[in-house]
């Protein structure tokens, strides 16, 4: 009777173990069917598992790794199996689990990946170990840079629009809406605060001569001169733009009158010396100059100069007034 018992408590052993088996059979079927690297290490930090895509990820044989330490894998650097040995001793027996992002590098180059690990306990045992599952982000990670650079490229290029639509395409100097801008503000603090400004208004003489005997290239260039004459003639606060055509103003914040006509007749001298054309005649410049007037509007701030300029003209050209 003895030896029926022993006999039916064996087979009933066998067939709990073979259950057991077919269920970790199952088990690890399911693990290597996952798309994403898993690993188990025991708790002396050995592989007790991974499946078939840690692998394929690390380019690793199971056979050559279980059982090992990551102190013991050569495809990493000293330095990442220092580190992931004492990631392995801290995690091991704790039941925290960590996310974080890092690069590994894999036989089929670096891969940017997410990083979940876990310490785990057996409740039945009481054994200890660590498990980790490793989400190769690298083509969103490429994705992302490539975003960022294309990000960078639309800013740089609104950027420069917005320059582009703030600058003289040929001078580089402001153009209308900046001088406006700035005009607004200018007799916004003159008539809160009574700050004084003035403005140059200028006008290359027989400009259309200019084009009709040498071109329109050689008219450009002597622009572009009389550009450079108003910006090394500037002080910082100031502001040079061209208006269109040969018109050029000079936005003085602060200046007064007499100021304004002694940097006048500067740039009047400045251009006849700096400025040629092709057979060696100088250029000249007309240039009206008024200050602001208490209560005016920026409107007729900009008439009383063109008039100024107008008398310039009349008068006989290449001199000041106003």
């Amino acid at each position: 009777m003895k030896l029926e018992d022993d006999t039916r408590d064996r087979q009933s052993l066998e067939e709990e173990l073979r259950q057991t088996q077919r269920k970790l059979a199952f088990y690890e079927t399911v693990l290597d069917e996952l798309s994403i690297p898993v690993f188990v290490k025991d708790a002396d930090s050995r592989f007790c598992f991974f499946n078939k895509a840690y692998e394929d990820f690390f380019g690793v044989r199971r056979e050559d790794l279980l059982g090992r330490t990551v102190l013991e894998l050569d495809y990493l650097s000293p330095e990442e199996r220092a580190r992931y040995h004492e990631e392995d001793t801290a995690c091991i027996g704790s039941v925290n689990a960590k996310h974080y992002s890092t690069a590994f590098e894999c036989p089929h180059g670096i891969r940017q990946t997410l990083y979940w690990t876990r310490g785990i306990r057996v409740p039945a045992t009481d054994e200890v170990g660590r498990i980790g599952a490793i989400v190769d982000i690298s083509k969103e990670w490429r994705l992302k840079l490539r975003l960022g650079e294309k990000l960078r490229e639309l800013r740089k290029a609104k950027d420069e629009l917005q320059r582009l639509s703030r600058t003289d395409a040929l001078t580089g100097l402001a153009n209308r809406r900046p001088f406006e801008e700035m005009l607004e503000q200018c007799v916004a603090m003159a008539q809160r605060y009574g700050y004084p400004f003035a403005m140059l208004m200028l006008d290359l003489d027989h400009f259309k001569q200019v084009n009709d005997r040498f071109g329109h290239a050689e008219g450009d260039r002597v622009l572009q001169q009389c550009a450079n004459v108003l910006r090394s003639s500037r002080r910082s606060e100031d502001l040079p733009a061209r208006l269109g055509g040969e018109e050029f103003v000079l936005l003085l914040p602060g200046s007064d009158l007499d100021g304004a006509r002694q940097l006048a007749e500067m740039i009047r001298l400045a251009t006849r010396e700096r400025v040629f054309l092709p057979d060696g005649s100088e250029m000249t410049v007309s240039i009206g100059v008024v200050e602001y007037r208490e209560g005016e509007s920026s409107e007729d701030f900009v008439q009383r100069a063109d008039e100024a300029l107008y008398q310039a003209k009349r008068t006989g050209r290449d001199r000041v007034c106003g």
